[in-house]
């Protein structure tokens, strides 16, 4: 299979994602962070409002920021992303 693009940056995908290294590592540090955050608001808070947030806060990277915007776009939510939005 051919080298794949990343959905951000046009960088390299990793071979298990659609994504480079960078924005891989983008999401995972958003999918910690949300965890982190739903115990702070005790379970009441949505990926999407997590994703708003995230989004305002002057201390989130620049990769993390593309990757929030990324994942609150509509198409961005196909059944290919594994279910990890936990519905938007």
């Amino acid at each position: 299979m051919m080298s794949q693009n990343c959905k951000l940056c046009n960088s390299p995908t990793l071979s298990d994602s659609e994504f480079c290294e960078l924005h891989h590592k983008a999401r995972l540090s958003l999918d910690e962070g949300y965890e982190i955050w739903l115990k702070a608001y005790t379970g009441e808070l949505t990926m999407k409002n997590f994703l708003q947030e995230i989004l305002k806060l002057q201390e989130t990277g620049q990769a993390v920021k593309e990757m929030a915007a990324h994942l609150l776009r509509p198409q961005s939510r196909s059944s290919d992303d594994e279910g990890n939005t936990n519905n938007l």
